[in-house]
């Protein structure tokens, strides 16, 4: 089972009125659920070890970890509502997000903050090297989708900006 065919699975069922799914294989477990009508959809992933093993193989574990992230952008695509008077700001790489320029300094922006053109937004490591993200638009922060010193993935969103 790969990427595409979770995926594949997860929008399917988003399309029925089925509220779980469990698969089981080899030493990989996999849970997806829904809440129904009138609550938040949210889709939930568990791994579990099933060979009574502390910790996954490193081949299974950087799966999970893509798995996951594949999730969490679904997640964000579901929750945002994007038109002309939005702006998502997307990672342009693969790194870690930071908020501010250190861990005793303010962040670079906050929810409900203001924000013009080219005003630095957040810094994202690396290859040990730190670039600075820059807003491409006039605007408020309305959300901040990725957490301080997180790993984000190229394209992920990282912030809403309502023009």
């Amino acid at each position: 089972m790969d990427i595409e065919d979770i995926k594949e699975l997860m929008t399917t069922m988003d399309k029925t009125s089925i509220e779980k799914i469990e698969i089981e294989k080899k030493d990989l477990k996999i849970m997806i659920s829904k809440k129904m009508a009138g609550e938040n959809n949210v889709i939930k992933s568990i791994a579990d070890d099933l060979s009574g093993r502390d910790m996954l193989s490193e081949a299974t574990g950087a799966g999970i970890e893509e798995f996951k992230n594949e999730i969490r952008e679904i997640e964000y695509g579901k929750s945002l509502t994007v038109d002309e008077d939005t702006h998502i700001v997307k990672s342009p790489m693969v790194g870690v997000f930071y908020k501010a320029s250190g861990p005793d300094d303010l962040p670079f922006v906050n929810i409900g903050d203001i924000v013009r053109r080219g005003q630095t937004l957040c810094i994202i490591e690396a290859m040990k090297i730190m670039n600075e993200i820059e807003c491409e638009c006039e605007g408020q922060v309305i959300e901040i989708f990725a957490e301080d010193e997180g790993i984000v993935e190229f394209g992920q969103p990282l912030m809403l900006i309502r023009r």
